[in-house]
C-alpha cells in the first residue's frame, strides 16, 4: 500500500515537514517528496475527492505504470520451446534471441527466460505411485559402478568382484551378495541364495535388462533368456523386466543398490579379502545390521516389516513369526511336499478360505483363520503356509504351531 492518503493529510492538514511525515508513516524520505510531487502536478490537494481510493489515487500519481494484473512481458510457449531444444543443435539462447526480435520491447531477459523454462519444465515431471503388496515383488539388480577387489593369496593379482542386490518391494527387506561375473551362472545362483535367505519366493521377479536376464529387449514383451525362464519356471514365479531407459520401473532396486554402495560396500574399502567366500560373509555381518537399523520417517526396521508383511500375505493367518525369522528353518515334512506337488501338478481354485493343508497328525492345530481370497498362484499359496508352519514350529521348540487367536 502506497498510503498516498496519509502522506497527503499529514502534509497540508497536519502540516508537517517531509522528514516527519517520513517518520510518522514509516517509509523513506525520498518516497514522500516524490508523492507529493507528483500530486502537486497532477493537481491533488486535500482534501482528495470523494470516492477515489489508494488504487484510483495511485493510477493518477503514475498514469505510464500498467494496470495491476496487467502482463508486463510477452508470455512464453514453453511446449514449442520444449519440441524445439529436442532438436539437434538447437540451444536455448538462440530461442531466446528468436523470442527477442519477435518481442523487442517486452520481451524476459535471458536469465528470466532460462529460470521460467526450468520452472515449467519441473512441473512437468509426472510419476505414478506404485502400491506394493507384501509378497509380490521382488526387484533386483547390480551394483553398476563400483566393484569389491579380492586378492589372489599366491600370485597377488586383484580379481574384482560384483556385488548383486536384491530387495522385497512392500517391506524394502534387502539382500546382498558378491559374485565373480554377472554372467548367467552367477546371475542365476545369486537368485537362489536371495530365496533362500527370503525363506520364499515372490509372485514377480523385476530385472533389469541385462543379457543374463534378457535376451532381447522390447517395451511390451521382451525377450527372457531361456534359462532364466526355467528358474521361473521350476520356482513358479513371473519374470517381468523393467522398461528399457526407465529406471523409475524399478525404484526399489536403485536405492536399494544406493543404500548398499554406501552402508556395506564403502564400509569394507580398508579391508582385504583373500577368497570370495570371505567377501560375502563379512557382507552377511553388514546386511544383518543394515536390515535391522531403524527407519528415519517409518516405523519400525526392514526386518520388523518383513515380518509384518509375512503375517499380513498368508490368508490370515494368526502366526507368530517375531522369533523364528532367524532361525534355522526346519526340512519340510513329506507330506508337506506331496501338497504342494498336488497344488502344482493339478489345476485347482486359486481361491480357498482356509488352511486347508495336509500335515502329519502330530503337526495338526485348529487354528481359525479369516475367510477371504487372497493369492492368485496356487504353488505360491501352498510354499507360503508351509513356510509359516515349519518356521513356527522351529520358533517354539516343538511340533505344534504357535498360534493366538485373530
Amino acid at each position: 500500500m502506497r498510503k498516498i492518503k496519509d502522506i497527503l493529510r499529514l502534509r497540508h492538514e497536519a502540516g508537517l515537514p517531509y522528514r516527519g511525515i517520513a517518520n510518522a508513516l514509516n517509509i523513506g524520505y525520498g518516497t514522500v517528496v516524490d508523492y507529493l510531487n507528483r500530486a502537486q502536478r497532477a493537481g491533488l490537494g486535500w482534501p482528495v475527492p470523494e470516492g477515489l481510493h489508494e488504487r484510483d489515487l495511485g493510477r493518477l500519481l503514475f498514469p505510464t505504470q500498467a494496470v495491476t494484473g496487467q502482463r508486463r512481458f510477452a508470455e512464453l510457449d514453453f511446449p514449442a520451446v520444449c519440441r524445439e531444444l529436442k532438436r539437434k543443435g538447437v540451444i536455448k539462447l538462440l530461442l531466446w534471441q528468436e523470442y527477442r526480435q519477435r518481442n523487442p520491447d517486452d520481451g524476459y531477459s535471458y536469465a528470466q527466460f532460462c529460470h521460467r523454462y526450468r520452472v515449467w519444465l519441473g512441473c512437468q515431471q509426472r510419476s505414478m505411485r506404485q502400491l506394493h503388496r507384501a509378497g509380490e515383488k521382488l526387484f533386483v539388480d547390480y551394483c553398476g559402478g563400483p566393484t569389491l577387489p579380492i586378492v589372489n593369496p599366491d600370485t597377488g593379482e586383484y580379481r574384482q568382484a560384483h556385488v548383486f542386490v536384491v530387495v522385497l518391494g512392500a517391506s524394502n527387506y534387502t539382500f546382498a551378495c558378491a559374485s565373480w561375473s554377472q554372467k548367467q551362472a552367477d546371475w542365476l545362483n545369486a537368485h537362489v541364495k536371495a530365496f533362500e535367505f527370503f525363506g520364499g519366493v515372490p509372485e514377480l521377479v523385476v530385472p533389469d535388462n541385462l543379457k543374463s536376464a534378457v535376451r532381447k529387449t522390447h517395451r511390451y514383451e521382451p525377450d527372457i533368456n531361456p534359462s532364466y525362464q526355467q528358474m521361473a519356471s521350476h520356482y513358479q514365479c513371473v519374470i517381468v523386466p523393467a522398461r528399457p531407459y526407465k529406471p523409475r520401473d524399478k525404484a526399489k532396486a536403485e536405492v536399494a543398490v544406493q543404500i548398499v554402495e554406501r552402508w556395506i560396500m564403502a564400509r569394507l574399502r580398508h579391508q582385504s579379502f583373500f577368497t570370495l567366500a570371505s567377501l560375502n560373509q563379512a557382507i552377511r555381518v553388514l546386511l544383518d545390521d543394515l536390515n535391522q537399523r531403524p527407519f528415519k520417517k517409518l516405523p519400525g526396521t526392514r526386518l520388523s516389516q518383513s515380518v509384518v508383511a509375512i503375517c499380513q500375505r498368508v490368508n490370515g493367518w494368526p502366526v507368530i513369526l517375531a522369533a523364528a525369522v532367524r532361525a534355522p528353518i526346519a526340512p519340510v515334512r513329506s507330506t508337506c511336499r506331496r501338497h504342494i506337488r498336488r497344488c502344482m501338478a493339478g489345476r485347482r481354485n486359486a481361491s480357498w478360505t482356509g488352511p486347508a493343508i495336509s500335515v502329519p497328525r502330530r503337526a495338526k492345530s485348529s487354528v481359525a483363520c479369516c475367510s477371504r481370497n487372497v493369492i492368485a498362484s496356487k504353488a505360491t499359496a501352498a510354499f507360503w503356509r508351509c513356510w509359516v508352519m515349519r518356521r513356527s514350529m522351529v520358533a517354539s521348540g516343538s511340533t505344534r504351531p504357535v498360534a493366538v487367536p485373530c
